[in-house]
Parts: C-alpha cells; structure tokens; sequence
C-alpha cells in the first residue's frame, strides 16, 4: 500500500448534472478549500444546505464528505483502490421534513424544528362546502319560486273574485 506523500498532487473530478471537471489539489487537503475551488467553476453556486459531496468507496457505498477529515479519508481509499482520480459527486441534498440540517460537533446537541402538519388542500374543501351552499342556494330559489307563484295565484283569485262582485 503506497503512503501519501505531503504536499502531493491529487486529482479530483468533480461531476454536476451529468457534467464533470477536473482539478488538483495538494494533499493533506482541506475542506474549505475544495468548496473554494467548487464554488470558483461556473455554473455551481455552492449551498451546503441544497448539495452535498459524496464519494463511493472500496465497497461501491456513497459516502458523504462534510469535513476535512472526511476528505482526506476518501483521497487515501482512492490511493488504497490504485485509483489515480477521486471521483466526486454534488448531489442535492434529500429534505426531511421537520429537520433543519445542520452541522454537529461533539459539543453541540442536534437542532430539530416542530413536524410539519400537512394541510388539507382547500379545493376539496371548499368543494364540499360549495355543494351544500350550491343546493341550499337551489332549494332557497325553488321556494321562492313558488312562494312567489302561490302569490300571483291568490292576487288572481282575489282579483277574480273582486270582479265577479
């Protein structure tokens, strides 16, 4: 097994939406500035919120790198696989609904929002509400129509009856 060696070039492709880039960094590397180099290529607009690195391993496995430590780690799987490029992908982070992430040191307790509670969709709602007012609205209509028809037939009848008087 060959040792890394300080201040020892290592080549890292980076691949984004089915597009890849190339560069070199100094190995023992550091985080920050692999986000630097990230950040300095057009068309990436780095959020450690939105994206996250990830590399595969000796056993095929996707692992994050969040830390220095994490990219070192994945820089010596490469040399031990005889690999000559660290292949890394920028992949959208996956939400969890209620859970804001954030970093978590050993000092720090993890911070965690309220669950969202899922709202009804108003249309369905209101679609009900709209069938019950719809048919109040008809049945309201249908009496008054014939209230009013129930009018016009006793103002005929007592017209009637005022004429044959």
């Amino acid at each position: 097994m060959d040792q890394l060696i300080q201040n020892q070039k290592v080549q890292i492709k980076c691949e984004f939406r089915r597009q890849i880039f190339s560069f070199s960094i100094n190995f023992p590397a550091k985080y920050e500035d692999l986000l630097q180099i990230i950040n300095s290529t057009p068309g990436i607009r780095w959020n450690r919120h939105k994206f996250i690195l990830k590399y595969l391993d000796d056993e095929s496995d996707e692992i994050s790198i969040d830390s220095t430590m994490e990219l070192n780690e994945a820089i010596k799987v490469t040399q031990q696989l005889k690999l000559s490029v660290l292949r890394i992908f920028i992949k959208k982070r996956k939400k969890l609904p209620g859970i804001k992430i954030e970093p978590i040191y050993s000092d720090q307790k993890p911070i965690l929002q309220k669950p969202i509670q899922k709202k009804k969709p108003h249309h369905k709602k209101y679609h009900k509400k709209g069938k019950k007012r719809r048919a109040f609205k008809k049945e309201r209509y249908r009496h008054g129509m014939k209230n009013q028809n129930k009018n016009k037939n006793q103002n005929q009848k007592s017209k009637s009856k005022s004429k044959s008087n």
